[in-house]
């Protein structure tokens, strides 16, 4: 039985706001969390129903956001086909604090999805303790140079391994 039945959560504008413990279901072609143009954005503890949003969460030309505790739902096609989990448009300065997957549930690149699209006007954006359900290189995409800044720290549950993406300033060495 589905929850929620076919709804997103929002889509639109949002400045100096905060949401915090709420939960998208099923869009069905669009996404459950659809941010443009917005700026200084605290969404914590957001969790989506997956399924056949296309893709999940969509940021657009948006800056100083920051998510914790994101739980992005399981791809599974319900007859709408599987999109990405999140796609990030322009997105710059933002802080995307814990991401769980758990073990034995499909990865987003079993369907031939991202979990993670990062454009190529992306900057300065931080992605730290996210989990993985597959190698890094096939669930999440970089458009951006790595001279955009952005960077992170990815756990693949499934391999025990951790991968990194991009210039981590904390690895970088420090002169004498």
């Amino acid at each position: 039985m589905r929850r929620g039945g076919y709804s997103g959560l929002f889509r639109g504008r949002l400045i100096r706001s905060m949401i915090d413990q709420a939960v998208g279901s099923f869009a069905r072609l669009s996404p459950t969390l659809d941010l443009l143009k917005s700026v200084a954005v605290i969404i914590s503890n957001y969790s989506n129903e997956g399924g056949g949003s296309q893709p999940q969460v969509r940021l657009t030309d948006s800056s100083n956001l920051t998510f914790t505790e994101l739980g992005i739902g399981s791809p599974t096609d319900r007859g709408l086909g599987v999109g990405n989990s999140m796609e990030l448009v322009n997105v710059r300065d933002s802080r995307f604090l814990g991401l769980w997957r758990r073990v034995g549930i499909p990865s987003f690149s079993f369907y031939g999805r991202k979990l993670l699209i990062i454009d190529a006007a992306s900057a300065r954006n931080v992605f730290e303790n996210w989990t993985v359900n597959a190698p890094m290189s096939d669930e999440v995409l970089v458009l951006a140079p790595e001279t955009a800044g952005n960077y992170g720290v990815f756990y693949d549950v499934q391999h025990g391994v951790q991968y990194l993406l991009g210039q981590h300033p904390w690895l970088k060495a420090t002169p004498p």
